[in-house]
């Protein structure tokens, strides 16, 4: 099993060294390679990340976080990854908690494990309230076509796995 953490970054110098560090600490007993994908950043978060160990890919000019995103998954796969996690760089999610959300999928019962910053009042982070209330997707059904609330894409933690 291969696992790759992807971390897309923007300016995130004073934290993205010690993301990467806390990873690497909660993945000791899983060979796993740590992906920066740098959007732009203006200050030393290229050599933050690169000090901690981390791989860099570089997009050179911000092309926002969607991007950055499939980066990261684009960048896993060519590393031939199975399971993907994918955090963020600024450290609102808890690195330690990654053998939580790896769980559901190394033991076959999921193939994708999603966290949510809301679950928890102690999780919520410091946001706009603009970005917590849900936002209306529409779900088309070959019968019907249904709006279902999901919560603000920021706020989620996912791991993708293709072992099955």
């Amino acid at each position: 099993m291969k696992l790759v953490v992807a971390i897309p970054a923007l300016n995130e110098a004073a934290t993205v060294g010690r993301v990467i560090r806390e990873a690497r600490v909660a993945l000791r007993d899983t060979p796993h390679e740590v992906v920066v994908v740098d959007d732009g950043s203006t200050d030393t978060t290229v050599s933050e990340a690169r000090a901690a160990g981390a791989v860099v890919v570089l997009h050179g000019i911000n092309r926002g976080v969607g991007v950055a995103f499939q980066t990261g998954v684009r960048e896993a796969l060519a590393r031939g990854a199975d399971i993907l996690v994918h955090l963020d760089a600024d450290g609102q999610f808890n690195p330690a908690d990654i053998p939580a959300l790896l769980a559901p999928v190394l033991d076959g019962s999921a193939d994708i494990a999603i966290c949510s910053r809301f679950l928890k009042d102690e999780f919520r982070p410091a946001m706009p309230a603009v970005h917590t209330v849900p936002a209306p997707v529409t779900v088309l059904d070959p019968a019907l076509a249904v709006t279902v609330p999901v919560e603000y894409g920021a706020t989620v933690w996912i791991t993708l796995s293709r072992l099955r």
